[in-house]
């Protein structure tokens, strides 16, 4: 099998082998009849607009740590309720087991990037942004019953609707995949935090969680194509 040239395995980062490999030969093909400057700058913009959106998506995911932190730092001066505030978005997690917080974490995640990065008429960006407001919406009206009962309802019945079973089928996947991703690099700073290290854990989970979305979503052939109003 021929070796792959460099530029055609960045391109397949984003557009996958088959696409990159005919959007490089054409892109070779049309260099023939000009120069490698107009090459490069083709090749550049092309890259550009398969990569913005998940580059974007990825931003995303970062802020959403500081977002919801700030925003319950917010509500607890609000309605003076500490126990919002001791979702400690410091990595203390004073109100809640460390696994349960990285389960939060990641949903979360994958809320926000899937919802940059596939838009919200996609399955899987439209579930995973439905169970992280559910989420939210339980810890703000009573955090003493933040449970799993009402996403199981949403996930089950997901699973239960046809059009919805795939992309419920990744959501879990990534969910947990992101999970166990928060909680063993959490663990070792979780005496011991500082801004760099919550930051810098934020960005490696965030990469692994849209990593393991998008190759669970080319398994289940949950293309960016399949949308709720299609």
């Amino acid at each position: 099998m021929p070796k792959r040239p460099f530029p055609e395995i960045v391109l397949a980062l984003s557009a996958g082998r088959t696409r990159a490999a005919a959007i490089y030969g054409d892109l070779v093909e049309l260099a023939g009849t000009r120069n490698r400057a107009w090459f490069w700058l083709t090749y550049a913009r092309t890259l550009l607009s398969l990569t913005w959106r998940t580059a974007l998506a990825f931003l995303a995911g970062c802020m959403a740590f500081d977002l919801l932190g700030s925003s319950l730092q917010l509500l607890d001066g609000l309605t003076h309720n500490a126990t919002h505030a001791a979702f400690n978005f410091g990595f203390a997690f004073i109100a809640f087991p460390l696994a349960f917080s990285a389960l939060i974490l990641a949903s979360m995640v994958l809320a926000f990037s899937a919802a940059v990065r596939y838009g919200l008429q996609d399955r899987l960006a439209l579930l995973a942004s439905a169970m992280f407001l559910m989420n939210l919406l339980v810890f703000i009206v009573d955090s003493s019953r933040f449970t799993i009962f009402l996403p199981i309802v949403i996930l089950g019945g997901a699973l239960c609707l046809a059009n919805f079973r795939r992309a419920a089928a990744v959501y879990m996947t990534t969910v947990l995949i992101g999970t166990a991703a928060f909680a063993s690099l959490l663990m070792p700073i979780a005496s011991n935090s500082t801004s760099l290290k919550e930051h810098l854990v934020i960005a490696v989970c965030t990469l692994i969680i849209m990593a393991a979305c998008s190759r669970l979503r080319r398994r289940m052939r949950l293309n960016t194509s399949d949308k709720t109003l299609a």
